[in-house]
């Protein structure tokens, strides 16, 4: 998986952390293993990150309001909400994306880092409802412009 991503990626290597995200949200029925329909997901995935990631560091400067460089519950909120077009996540949903976000380096469950909410903003366009299946809502959808 590693060779293909490099090969897709300009020959740049994926960090462990990226390809360890894509192979987990990917890997759908827990197989370890990534069928055609899996590879499909893992490469919307990685190509949302990469086009996302100049809005990401935007959004992330804007919705980090405090300064701290992390993104906590109440700005990730305002931020789900306003690209939601005003409809707010449900807080299941916001503790589901917080504790998701726990598996990058200097993240807890309440505390997003940048490279978290990329991940997670990434996701949230690419397949909503396997995101938010706990709450059997498809809130995640959202239209940029």
């Amino acid at each position: 998986l590693q060779t293909f991503f490099i090969d897709i990626n300009n020959g740049c290597p994926l960090s462990k952390e990226e390809l360890s995200w894509i192979f987990n949200k990917a890997d759908v029925n827990g197989d370890k293993t990534l069928d055609a329909k899996e590879l499909i997901v893992a490469l919307q995935l990685w190509d949302n990150y990469k086009q996302l990631l100049p809005f990401i560091s935007a959004t992330f400067q804007k919705y980090d309001t405090d300064g701290n460089g992390s993104i906590d519950r109440a700005e990730l909120v305002q931020l789900l909400t306003d690209m939601n077009g005003g409809s707010g996540p449900s807080e299941d949903e916001v503790t589901r994306i917080m504790l998701e976000s726990k598996e990058f380096e200097g993240c807890s469950a309440d505390q997003m880092t940048e490279a978290a909410l990329g991940h997670a903003v990434a996701e949230w366009f690419t397949n909503p409802p396997l995101l938010f299946e706990s709450s059997g809502k498809n809130q995640g959808c959202c239209c940029m412009t």
